[in-house]
């Protein structure tokens, strides 16, 4: 699993970095322990899917000055073993996500961008992956700063 997320964070590297946002991966030092069963292009899609509304969520923040235009954006995976399965938290200091959408964004065609923007299918195609392809469970709280998405397989 660490291969499939450190692959796509070196495609999409530099796009984070012109943006000012730095992405870091933790993980504990036991590789074996994050082997799954699925297919790393479909894991891969879910977790360019998490990344990217994370970076348009930063963004966005700067845009209304609700962040300043020099703070640094944050996007922390970490990867640990946790009751026999395996833990992706995807966290960010976008924000959150406000509790009147909360409900809705894994809804198909759900989205908070204009129809330019996005289509409403990322997130709902994300947990489809998760929980059908791949048996686990995709799921996301509000934390101090921002959003953590959890994944667990």
């Amino acid at each position: 699993m660490r291969n499939a997320v450190e692959e796509i964070i070196s495609i999409f590297f530099n796009l984070f970095k012109s943006s000012n946002i730095m992405i870091t991966v933790k993980s504990d030092d036991i590789h074996e322990a994050y082997r799954v069963y699925g297919y790393p292009n479909e894991f891969k899609q879910v977790i360019l899917n998490i990344i990217s509304n994370s970076r348009d969520v930063i963004l966005n923040r700067r845009k209304f000055v609700l962040m300043g235009s020099s703070d640094v954006g944050t996007i922390i995976i970490t990867l640990k073993k946790e009751d026999g399965k395996i833990i992706t938290l995807i966290s960010d200091n976008g924000g959150g996500i406000p509790d009147t959408i909360a409900g809705s964004i894994f809804e198909y065609y759900f989205t908070t961008k204009s129809d330019m923007e996005g289509t409403g299918i990322g997130l709902y195609m994300s947990k489809m992956i998760i929980e059908k392809s791949m048996d686990g469970s995709l799921t996301f709280r509000n934390t101090g700063d921002g959003a953590e998405f959890r994944i667990a397989v």
